[in-house]
């Protein structure tokens, strides 16, 4: 059903669906950053998305994929404080500029709302690879995809993939920007939490689209998550 792409209708329902996934990941995210921080992700990033749902709801039904996110970005940082709350907010933001115009995202649009996820990431957080931030994941996810990828769920699936193998391998860097720098190498056997939030996110793309074309696991998955 969703082959070739999703509308922007559809797309509202992903991002509740990933919405959904962060709520009941509160828990694990705050403990991740209790490592390295004030052990607060978690609940910044289920009240970032609190208030994108609260948005949607006030949004025309026909407003479109970049509208959509735009207005999730401004309501994430509102929202939100602290740096995590910023760098998440404008990458909604940059991912709505690079959708701009489109009425489908499909795998090349995907591409593009990658990419420019991750020059929102680099201008904004002032990070660069191998930082143990989030960009290290979503760069992860961007380069994953091929230009020939045919279906929007196999480009989010590689993409998920992806974000989940940088986010583990970012236990063993030594962060070197934000709060959690000053630990130093105290800072190496966990993962960085925003890395792992933004694979979260990308998974729960993946198997709502799964479950809607019956890709392998779709179902069971969507099941958990309600």
């Amino acid at each position: 059903m969703f082959e070739s792409g999703i509308d922007a209708q559809a797309f509202r329902e992903v991002i509740k669906f990933a919405a959904g996934r962060i709520t009941a990941e509160e828990a694990h995210l705050n403990s991740l950053d209790a490592a390295l921080g004030d052990g607060d992700h978690g609940i910044t990033m289920q009240l970032g998305f609190e208030a994108v749902l609260a948005k949607l709801g006030e949004l025309d039904a026909q407003a479109g994929m970049d509208r959509l996110l735009d207005e999730a970005g401004m309501a994430f940082m509102a929202a939100t404080g602290g740096a995590s709350g910023v760098v998440f907010g404008k990458m909604f933001m940059a991912a709505a500029r690079s959708l701009k115009g489109f009425a489908r995202l499909g795998p090349r649009e995907f591409k593009f709302f990658l990419k420019a996820m991750e020059s929102s990431v680099s201008s904004a957080g002032k990070a660069r690879l191998g930082d143990k931030t989030v960009l290290d994941a979503v760069a992860g996810a961007g380069e994953s995809i091929s230009d020939s990828e045919d279906t929007l769920l196999g480009a989010v699936t590689k993409a998920a993939t992806a974000a989940e193998a940088a986010a583990e391998r970012t236990s063993n860097m030594i962060c070197r920007v934000g709060r959690a720098s000053r630990l130093g190498e105290r800072s190496l056997g966990h993962p960085d939490p925003g890395a792992v939030s933004f694979s979260i996110i990308l998974r729960a793309m993946a198997d709502w689209l799964a479950a809607r074309q019956g890709g392998p696991g779709g179902v069971i998955s969507v099941l958990k998550a309600l």
